[in-house]
């Protein structure tokens, strides 16, 4: 933490592992990572692992699109 805070510090860019664990949980949802994945991952509990962020307009758009074809009525 000390190196963390030492190189926060000098970039002038706030970093703070709590901040680090946001990122990472963000960037394994924004990559598709399944919430049981990014729960066993983090340590989480699926509830909690649900908790960091609310997918984007984008990627809900891209979730319809993907199941363009897979159905007929």
């Amino acid at each position: 933490q000390n190196n963390l805070a030492e190189a926060s510090e000098r970039s002038g860019v706030q970093v703070t592992p709590h901040i680090l664990r946001h990122t990472y949980a963000y960037m394994l949802r924004r990559n598709g990572i399944q919430p049981e994945v990014r729960a066993r991952l983090m340590g989480h509990s699926i509830e909690m692992a649900l908790r960091y962020g609310s997918p984007k307009e984008e990627e809900l758009n891209k979730a319809v699109q993907s199941l363009d074809g897979e159905t007929s009525f």
